[in-house]
């Protein structure tokens, strides 16, 4: 039973205040049909929305079989639409998107019913409404009877007790109307059915009860429940209590057993309806309570008779029940049967139904009739079914609407993949290029792997010390980078022998990580070209390119010194690489194979190394680059025949036979100088064959790849293994390693060669024999020829007397106007004679006056304009002496022009004289007399002072300080004079010398030029006499000299005598292909893969650790990884490059989101009825919001899938491109990992982008949503 008590709902608005519901109070039974009339705004839909759980009242209470819903939470209002109201509304509210049967079995699907269930149920109820078989239309292809019989049978498909129709036929035309009324008819005989409409006439003639309704307040009710009500279970405990009444009193469906009608007291003419309700509802309740999944019908058949009392008995009541599924037992089955006892005769007559009694004679049957399994999945205070949407069902939804709108859905994904597809893009090429730089590392490791060399460098630490320098302090100052220090401290000479014992012992478990280990002793085979048009030449190592290499600047940086290598004794570290042209690999230690470039190509310098371009002409060439001479080798691109190479010879020569020994000297002597001695040391050597032509595999170059093997001539280690044996038995080895301290090649020591090096001394008589009386009858001289031209010199043409005539000095040019200031300041006392004042003044006998004069002259005595008024009279003096010497200098007749009075030419001998003369006239003397008397340099008056308080206290000094002070101003005085006129005297004396000394230097110059124009011309006719006075003859010269050995001998004899360079016992040895196994010069570890190589640094660097904790600093090593180094920084630098780009396209990604977002709003506006739909059908906010972020995880799914889908076909391409291009393969390829990630991360993107409109859908109100289109 369902109850109204007291329900109050308004609308408020900033305006007014709309009242919908005042105070409604009304009770509906289980199964009727009730029609709700009134005027519009007057409240009816909102009673209906309220009964259904929509909409919620602001007071009073809604009672559902005795339970209070007062404290109803929203998960309980969905479960309570869900199962037991269904809603048919005016406008019929098909989900356009889905099919007639999709929108049916909606309902079920948020009940958990399983998916073959749900179809069958659906189809049966469209067979039930009659449209079976339109089930797999859209509702769009219906006509509005259609539609709204699809909205009957998704309201009845999950089997509600109470069925709210809005309107139902408010767009239908009069015939359709019929047949949905029909249809609702049928529905309320088992079924409580509200519907709102505004056709009292409809209402008249389907509905049994009519409420009408205005201004919010029920105003009458045709057939209103009279009797006790229910209790109110308001807590949530207990069992719900209904109120009897209705027809008869229909029983209810108790603990799962069929109850049949209670006549009770008064049971009126509709007693044996209320038993068939009774029964078919119990039947209902029994099977949903026994099989969810048991598909029930519509209409039961126990209710298809028309009503009266012999058709409705109890019987026949009860066997419709037990068709259907309930219990056959029933305690109101006898009472059933006492229908007949009615006075009704029809069951529908209502005048009938209100005659009937309301009244229950037993509260304990009522209680057992109770529906107490839906009471209870009400209830708060119980665990209600969960009503849910599964994801599958959301996703089915979302898929569905986008795919209603298909051009949208594949732009919105295109916008979305765009930053998608740059990403992808961004990290296949990362990728591939990674994968690229592992395979290159992979390729350079066998061509490159990690050195350790005797005399080791670690360049890694060098390079990387380098770039990790800190800037210089801004100081101003200059800071010095320690580039050098750091070179020569990396700098070591390994203990490689200790090295190899170790890894020869599988040290650190070594062998796991490395494919070989080979140990190279610096033997370098001396192989000989047999034929050349300057015969026998050698070709490794090589001498044509290694002579004068400094010469050939940048030609010598491209081109290799060596053309012949060893091959790596692991043949698994090239063969896979190369592709076998002609031939096969060399196996025996005479064969050689030929390596050709990346493009199959053979190097033109092979061309002459294999003897089939004249090496002679290679060698003139060279010659020429060496004098720095033009030359042009022909560039004629040959085409040869595999058996041309193949056919080429060559000749390995035992470097000992090249050596001769020299008993005299006991050294040993090359004799590859003579061409006679190497071409019968080259004949007798092995000879070597080409039996390979191999190159690169297509796959093993491209651009930037670098190949395990140079362009070269590779031989097996066997070769170098013969070399060394044949080298241990030669004498000259022998006796090297008998006495290692001397050089065999000289006779000396070491230690002396380290010493004299620098400068070699060699004595070079015992080798030359020379006859002296042939060297003198060779030369024969005519002294007659050199006399001549003595004889011819004349020196009477030199006239000297005219350049000493010249020589006079012009004083008119010397400039005596400025001479040097006298500083009085500096007049030293103790110079002063005081002889005279100690005799005239006896008590001055015990002072030391020369101290007490200092002291006066100190303190103002000499005026401060003194030195400058003496430096002024000096001026003036000599300044008068060129007129005066004008005037009186001849008067002597020595000198000037005769009297004339102007200053002329004098003799030197005479200035002297007259700068003495000139100080002693009246002239100067009246410029001196100021320094003799007055004040102009001497202050007098403070002079006395300065000398009184100078002698002291003693008042007899005293008395005697003014005549002291007279006669010392008057030394002063005489003093200044004599020290004025020799500043005089040397200022004139000087300017004077300077003259004279030019006058000199004119003489001289003179003179020399004369002496030089005599000596060239007797020279020269001396030196033309002198050919024909020197006569040789050759063949004397000759046989006055004799050498002691060949030509040959002897230049082999001084290079190596004069060799200066420092040499030890191991490098002579190695030159003459001798290695110790346990001594090799370079070890090279050829890891498996780039990171079983960090696994042997991490070996190598546990070796060194070793090393140093034991105290054996010598044994530690240290290595270099040039390729590593390289390669980690290309790899980081494409790693930075990769970030910035993915973090700049991700921007793009963000927008898209944003975008995304938007266009999920936007499709919340546009599903805002299927909003309220999904609500009115029972789905919870939580499944609202399931169904947005569903459609925003398709949109990214879509979008993500789309981005990596066309990225995968752009990158087919660009690999075809770059491969046919630069021969690199796949360059582009993105991960399927990365992929996967890519199009999670994009829907997790449009997942956050839709939160918001999600959100915003789950808060819709569901009425509003219902009302809006």
């Amino acid at each position: 039973m369902l109850e109204l008590r007291e329900i109050s709902k308004s609308y408020v608005t900033s305006a007014l205040t709309q009242v919908a519901l005042d105070d409604v109070s009304v009770t509906f039974r289980d199964n009727e049909f009730v029609a709700i009339l009134g005027a519009s705004g007057s409240g009816k839909t909102t009673m209906l929305n309220v009964i259904g759980g929509l909409d919620h009242f602001d007071s009073g209470d809604l009672v559902i079989d005795g339970v209070s819903t007062a404290h109803y939470k929203n998960r309980d209002w969905d479960a309570y639409r869900n199962a037991r109201v269904g809603f048919v509304f005016q406008s019929y509210n098909l989900i356009p998107h889905q099919s007639v049967v999709a929108n049916v079995e909606l309902a079920l699907t948020l009940s958990g019913v399983s998916r073959g269930q749900r179809r069958r149920r659906a189809l049966a109820a469209l067979e039930t409404v009659g449209l079976a078989e339109h089930s797999h239309k859209r509702p769009s292809q219906l006509s509005g009877g259609q539609m709204q019989r699809v909205a009957i049978a998704r309201a009845l498909i999950n089997d509600p007790e109470i069925v709210l129709a809005d309107e139902p036929t408010g767009a239908l035309d009069s015939t359709t109307s019929v047949q949905v009324m029909d249809l609702l008819q049928e529905v309320a005989r088992q079924r409580l059915v509200i519907m709102v409409t505004h056709n009292p006439e409809l209402a008249h003639q389907y509905a049994t009860r009519i409420v009408e309704l205005a201004d919010g307040r029920i105003i009458s009710d045709s057939d209103p429940v009279v009797g006790e009500l229910e209790d109110v279970d308001s807590d949530g405990g207990g069992d719900a209590e209904g109120a009897g009444g209705g027809d008869g009193g229909a029983g209810v469906a108790g603990d799962g057993v069929a109850g049949g009608a209670e006549s009770g007291d008064g049971a009126g003419d509709g007693g044996a309806k209320g038993a068939g309700r009774g029964a078919a509802r119990a039947a209902r309740e029994a099977a949903a309570l026994n099989d969810d999944t048991a598909q029930l019908p519509i209409i039961s058949a126990g209710e298809q008779g028309d009503g009266s009392a012999a058709e409705s008995n109890g019987a026949a009541e009860g066997d419709g029940a037990t068709e259907n599924g309930g219990a056959t037992e029933g305690d109101g089955a006898t009472e059933a049967d006492g229908a007949t006892e009615g006075t009704g005769g029809v069951v529908g007559h209502k005048e009938g139904q209100h005659r009937a009694s309301r009244r229950r004679t037993d509260r304990a049957a009522k209680r057992r009739g109770r529906n107490k399994n839906r009471a209870d999945a009400s209830r708060p205070g119980h665990k209600p079914r969960r009503v849910s949407m599964g994801p599958l069902t959301a996703l089915g939804l979302s898929f569905t609407n986008l795919m209603t709108k298909k051009g949208r859905t594949a732009m919105t994904s295109f916008a979305g993949s765009i930053g998608i597809i740059g990403i992808a893009l961004v990290l296949a090429l990362a990728s591939g290029a990674n994968n690229y730089i592992i395979t290159t590392q992979e390729r350079a490791m066998a061509s490159y792997p990690l050195t350790v060399e005797r005399v080791g460098m670690d360049l890694t630490g060098v390079l990387s010390s380098s770039a990790a320098g800190e800037a210089a302090p801004n100081d101003g100052k200059i800071h010095t980078a320690s580039q050098l220090s750091n070179v020569t401290a990396s700098m070591k000479t390994n203990d490689l022998t200790s090295l190899q014992s170790y890894l020869k012992g599988n040290g650190g478990n070594i062998n796991k990580y490395v494919r070989t280990i080979e140990y190279n002793y610096g033997i370098n085979p001396r192989i000989y070209l047999p034929k050349s048009s300057k015969g026998p030449v050698q070709v490794n190592p090589d001498v044509t390119f290694a002579e004068g290499s400094t010469n050939f600047g940048a030609f010598q940086s491209m081109t290799s010194t060596n053309i012949f290598k060893q091959l790596a004794n692991d043949r698994s570290l090239y063969v896979n690489s190369y592709d076998v042209v002609s031939g096969r690999w060399p196996t025996a230690a005479n064969e050689l194979v030929v390596a050709l470039d990346s493009n199959g190509r053979l190097p033109e310098r092979l061309e002459y190394t294999l003897g089939l371009r004249d090496y002679g002409q290679l060698q003139n060439a060279m010659a020429k680059l060496r004098q720095n001479e033009g030359v042009k080798l022909k560039n004629t691109a040959a085409i040869w025949a595999p058996k041309q190479i193949l056919g080429a010879k060559f000749k390995l020569v035992n470097v000992p036979d090249l050596y001769k020994y020299d008993a005299k000297y006991k050294v040993w002597s090359a004799r590859d100088n003579d061409p006679a001695a190497l071409k019968q040391i080259v004949a007798a050597g092995t000879d070597l064959k080409i039996v390979g032509i191999v190159k690169p595999t297509s796959s093993g170059g491209g651009f930037g790849q670098s190949s395990v093997l140079s362009p070269g001539i590779y031989y097996t280690g066997a070769l170098t293994q013969q070399v060394i044996a044949k080298a241990a038995a030669s004498p000259i080895v022998k006796q090297q390693l008998a006495d290692p301290k001397r050089n065999v090649f000289t006779g000396k020591t070491f230690e002396e060669e380290a010493k004299e090096h620098a400068n070699p001394q060699i004595d070079l008589s015992s080798l030359i024999t020379i006859d002296q009386d042939k060297l003198m009858a060779a030369f024969k001289f005519d002294p007659s020829s050199i006399n001549t031209g003595l004889n011819n010199l004349d020196f009477s043409g030199i006239d000297l007397s005219g350049a000493v005539g010249n020589v006079q000095l012009d004083l008119s040019s010397l400039d005596l106007s400025q001479m040097p200031a006298i500083d009085l300041n500096g007049l030293d006392a103790s110079k002063l004679d005081y002889s005279t004042l100690q005799k005239q003044f006896p008590q001055l006998a015990n002072i030391d006056l020369a101290k007490v004069v200092q002291a006066a002259l100190a303190n103002g005595a000499i005026k401060p304009g003194g030195s400058q008024a003496l430096s002024n009279i000096l001026t003036q003096v000599v300044g008068g002496f060129i007129p005066w010497y004008a005037q009186h200098g001849g008067d002597d007749g020595d000198g000037g022009d005769g009297g004339s009075g102007t200053p002329g030419q004098a003799d030197p001998a005479k200035i002297a004289a007259a700068v003495t003369k000139y100080l002693q006239t009246e002239q100067v003397q009246k410029l001196l007399v100021p320094i003799f008397s007055g004040d102009t340099i001497i202050d007098r008056a403070k002079l006395t002072a300065n000398l009184t308080q100078a002698l002291g206290n003693d008042p007899a000094v005293q008395q005697i300080a003014e005549n002291v002070s007279a006669d010392l101003a008057s030394q002063i005085s005489s003093k200044v004079a004599n020290a004025l006129s020799s500043t005089v005297t040397t200022a004139l004396s000087k300017a004077v010398g300077q003259l004279l000394q030019s006058s000199l230097n004119q003489l001289m110059t003179t003179l020399q030029t004369q002496l030089t124009t005599q000596v060239q011309n007797a020279m020269g006719q001396i030196m033309g006499n002198l050919s024909s006075a020197m006569q040789v003859d050759a063949n004397k010269l000759k046989d006055a000299f004799k050498f002691n050995m060949k030509p040959a001998e002897i230049a082999a004899l001084l290079t190596q005598l004069l060799n200066p360079n420092a040499t030890t016992a191991r490098a002579n040895l190695l030159t003459l292909g001798y290695a110790r196994a346990d001594q090799p010069e370079r070890i090279d570890i050829y890891p498996k893969s780039f990171a079983d190589k960090d696994h042997v640094k991490s070996i190598l660097a546990s070796y060194n650790a070793e090393a140093k904790a034991a105290k054996q600093t010598s044994k530690v090593i240290v290595y270099s990884d040039l390729v590593g180094m390289l390669m980690s920084s290309i790899t980081n630098i494409i790693n930075i490059v990769t970030a910035l780009l993915v973090a700049f396209v991700s921007i793009s990604l963000v927008v898209s989101s944003i975008m995304i977002g938007i266009i999920t709003f936007i499709s919340v506006l546009e599903r805002r009825k299927e909003i309220g739909i999904l609500r009115s059908i029972g789905a919870s906010k939580a499944d609202i919001r399931r169904v947005f972020n569903a459609e925003t995880l398709i949109v990214g799914a879509l979008a993500g899938l789309l981005g990596v889908g066309v990225s995968v076909l752009v990158t087919i391409p660009a690999n075809i491109y770059v491969a046919d291009r630069f021969g690199v393969q796949d360059i582009a390829t993105l991960p399927v990992a990365a992929g996967v990630i890519l199009v999670v991360i994009s829907m997790a993107l449009t997942f956050l982008a839709g939160l918001l409109p999600a959100s915003k859908a789950a808060r819709e109100d569901p009425v509003e949503a219902l009302r809006g289109e």
